[in-house]
């Protein structure tokens, strides 16, 4: 009991004072937030100019290697329906600080890795803190601003996190041209580990906290989505089909229980209600299809350059600079154009746009 409750003194002094803070505090705990998080987002997509140079240096295939981003996004999923959780029972600096903590903790693995097995682990440890931290983020900046400004807040957060996975590719690309891929892990272990000090000074818990238990069933059972998305990958690939039905049809029933618990549940781990109003349904539907349409041309561009055309991995990266700039520009200007025009035709332009291109 004594030491529990010297830990419940020590979560409890990361509280802060909601919303209590000078514009100069709000700027440091934004500008904070968003290079932690542009970083973490970077981190997501960056690998993927540098598969032709991970290929020739573990003597491994794209299909191996592939899973350095496969399975970061595929434990980053799992790890999403968590977050609303931590984010209810655990003061937001503290939080805040473990997850790019755990995300130091994983880049240092892979700059050490011998092989890709212990890089693997490290990638591992990184989906988990981008997992928390994605949902926790766009939360916390919906928390702190008024509602008319909202449409120009979530420009700003697509931006960090839409930008981020088209710059990552570039980044890496330079990086590559000039020196190994360890040094693109240097950078975001001294970008976070400065986030991390700096975080203990401006980061406050903006959350109200509402204590509950964490159900470990629906944690268990929304590992499904882990075997969905494995078997999906699979698809194509020669042999262990049987296991692949097997292991789908588990899962399949694993999401399925874990839906119907979250109706069940009076505090669910996700909230699914809110899939009954249509409009956030259609919403989510056409974000995902967004998302799709960015990491499908991030992942398989610089793979085309580099195998196909035979460019530097150095031009690979430069290749995909316009792209980015357009993104970057354009994410702030509709945000604000939508608190003006209202989203939906917003949103039209925008997947007519993604159409056509």
């Amino acid at each position: 009991m004594p030491t529990r409750n010297r830990f419940l003194r020590v979560v409890n002094s990361f509280g802060g004072n909601i919303l209590q803070a000078s514009k100069k505090q709000y700027f440091w705990f934004i500008a904070v937030l968003l290079a932690g998080t542009f970083t973490m987002s970077i981190s997501q997509s960056s690998l993927s100019t540098a598969y032709p140079t991970l290929m020739s240096y573990f003597h491994l295939p794209a299909a191996t290697i592939q899973w350095l981003m496969t399975g970061f996004m595929l434990v980053m999923c799992v790890m999403m329906p968590i977050s609303p959780w931590l984010l209810k029972n655990i003061p937001f600096k503290l939080l805040f600080i473990s997850v790019l903590a755990i995300f130091d903790l994983g880049t240092l693995i892979i700059l050490i890795a011998p092989n890709f097995g212990l890089m693997l682990i490290g990638r591992v440890l990184e989906a988990i803190a981008v997992g928390i931290l994605f949902p926790a983020y766009q939360s916390v900046m919906l928390t702190i601003t008024p509602e008319a400004q909202r449409g120009s807040v979530m420009g700003i957060a697509g931006l960090v996190m839409g930008s981020a996975l088209a710059v990552g590719p570039i980044i890496s690309g330079i990086v590559l041209g000039f020196t190994t891929w360890r040094v693109l892990f240097v950078v975001f272990l001294v970008v976070i580990s400065l986030v991390l000090v700096l975080s203990f000074f401006t980061v406050q818990s903006v959350m109200a906290l509402e204590r509950s238990r964490v159900d470990l069933l629906s944690v268990i059972c929304s590992l499904g989505v882990i075997g969905v998305l494995y078997v999906v990958n699979q698809i194509g690939q020669s042999g262990h089909w049987q296991f692949n039905i097997g292991l789908l049809t588990m899962s399949l029933l694993a999401l399925l229980i874990f839906v119907i618990r979250q109706f069940k549940l009076a505090q669910p781990l996700l909230e699914l209600r809110v899939l009954k109003t249509f409009n956030y349904d259609l919403a989510v539907l056409l974000t995902a299809i967004s998302y799709l349409s960015l990491i499908v041309v991030t992942v398989l561009f610089p793979l085309y350059y580099q195998e196909v055309l035979g460019i530097s991995p150095l031009l690979s990266g430069l290749a995909l600079v316009p792209g980015a700039v357009v993104l970057s520009v354009f994410n702030p200007i509709t945000g604000r154009l939508a608190d003006r025009f209202g989203f939906r035709r917003m949103m039209v332009i925008g997947m007519t746009l993604i159409s056509v291109g």
